[in-house]
C-alpha cells in the first residue's frame, strides 16, 4: 500500500507481493498471471521464484490453453487446487515444463475485480504433492484480493493521468464548473482564448465572459436545453479579458452521477 501511495509501477508492486508471500510460506513459489484487455491471454505479472524458462513459457498463453489450474480458475472464477500435477489430465500438455521446474502441485485463486470480473490468477506452486490447509486457503484469498486492489488502483491512476494529459494538451478551450456554475478548472487553451489566467478564472461564474450581444432569453433557452437533454451546442459571442468580443463555437455538457443528479458542467 505504501508503494501504491508513492506511485510505484504495477510490475514492481506485484513482484514485492510475491516475494513477501514466499517469505511467509517458504515452501511456496508464487506466480501472478494477469488477464489481458481482450480477456484472451494470461500474461506474466510476477513469479520471482520460478525459472526464467518457465516464466517465458507461460507468458501470453491463451486462456483456453492456460496452465492447468490457472486457466480453469479464470474460466470458472473459482479456486482450483491441483494436489498432484502428474495425475491431473489438465496438466498433460505442460508436464515436461513442470517436471523440469520441479513442480508437483498448484493452488490457483482467481483475481476478481470489485465487480466480479476476472483480472487474472494468483497461484502457489509446491515441489511436493500437497493440498492447502484452511490457513493456506485464507492466505490465497487475502493475497488475491490484495492483488486485485493493486491492479484496480494502478489502472485508475493511469486513467487519471491520461485524462489529465488530454485536458492539459487539448487544442480546445475547456472549462469545468460545479453544480452551482462556479468555475473549478480550466485548461491552458481556455486561458489563451479568453485572456484570463487559471487563477483569475477559478471561483468565478462563466458570466464573466458574456459579451452582452445575447439577451437573457438566449441563456434561459440554453440552460433549459442543457437541463432537459444533458447537453447544448451552438455559437455565442463572448468577451475576452481585454474587452475584445469574439465568436465562439461552444458545447456544454452536464456530468451526472448514478442517480441522475448533475455534479458538474463541462464547456
Amino acid at each position: 500500500l505504501a508503494m501504491l501511495a508513492k506511485g510505484t509501477g504495477l510490475a514492481e508492486v506485484l513482484n514485492a507481493i510475491a516475494i513477501d508471500l514466499q517469505a511467509i510460506s517458504p515452501d511456496a513459489l508464487c506466480c501472478i498471471l494477469l488477464l489481458d484487455e481482450e480477456s484472451k491471454k494470461l500474461r506474466m505479472g510476477a513469479a520471482p521464484g520460478l525459472p526464467d524458462y518457465f516464466r517465458a513459457a507461460i507468458d501470453r498463453l491463451g486462456v483456453e490453453e492456460g496452465m492447468g489450474a490457472c486457466g480453469r480458475s479464470v474460466f470458472s472464477g473459482q479456486r482450483v487446487v491441483t494436489k498432484d500435477i502428474e495425475s491431473d489430465p489438465a496438466w498433460a500438455p505442460f508436464l515436461d515444463l513442470t517436471r523440469n521446474a520441479g513442480l508437483a502441485s498448484c493452488w490457483s485463486q482467481p483475481i476478481l475485480s470489485t465487480q466480479g470480473r476476472a483480472l487474472g490468477t494468483f497461484a502457489l506452486y509446491h515441489r511436493t504433492v500437497c493440498s492447502p490447509s484452511p490457513e493456506d486457503i485464507q492466505l490465497l484469498e487475502d493475497e488475491a484480493r490484495l492483488v486485485a486492489l493493486v491492479i484496480e488502483k494502478t489502472t485508475d491512476e493511469t486513467s487519471l493521468q491520461l485524462a489529465a494529459s488530454v485536458f492539459r494538451h487539448a487544442r480546445e478551450g475547456i472549462m469545468i464548473a460545479d453544480a452551482t456554475g462556479t468555475i473549478i478548472e480550466v485548461n491552458e487553451t481556455f486561458t489563451h482564448i479568453t485572456g484570463y489566467s487559471r487563477a483569475e478564472a477559478i471561483g468565478q461564474n462563466p458570466r464573466m465572459l458574456h459579451s452582452g450581444r445575447q439577451d437573457s432569453n438566449f441563456y434561459t433557452q440554453m440552460w433549459s436545453t442543457l437541463a432537459e437533454h444533458g447537453h447544448w451546442s451552438g455559437e455565442v459571442w463572448n468577451r475576452r479579458k481585454n474587452g475584445e468580443i469574439y465568436p465562439e463555437t461552444l458545447t456544454l455538457s452536464a456530468v451526472r452521477d448514478a442517480s441522475g443528479t448533475t455534479k458538474n458542467y463541462v464547456a
